[in-house]
């Protein structure tokens, strides 16, 4: 879920891609975001301050790019859905 979402703003098209690019995480690492941390409570507080998965160096320098673009804690700064297909 996308930091602004966790603070109590609506869903919206930029939450969206924040959440595809933890699902992508996932597809292409196969390792689960945040798996380190054992309460909902601990990744609400890791995303709103900013924390974001590590990305595994074997992930290709544009794809790792593409995810943390999309991590971006201001969804005004993530990419669209247009840019990202």
């Amino acid at each position: 879920m996308a930091p602004e979402v966790m603070e109590g703003h609506d869903y919206s098209y930029p939450a969206d891609v924040y959440s595809w690019a933890m699902l992508f995480f996932f597809i292409v690492t196969n390792e689960k975001p945040f798996s380190d941390l054992k309460t909902a409570w601990a990744v609400t507080s890791q995303v709103c301050t900013g924390h974001r998965p590590s990305v595994p160096s074997s992930v290709p320098g544009d794809l790792a790019s593409l995810m943390k673009q999309a991590w971006d804690h201001s969804p005004e700064k993530r990419p669209d859905f247009t840019t990202i297909h």
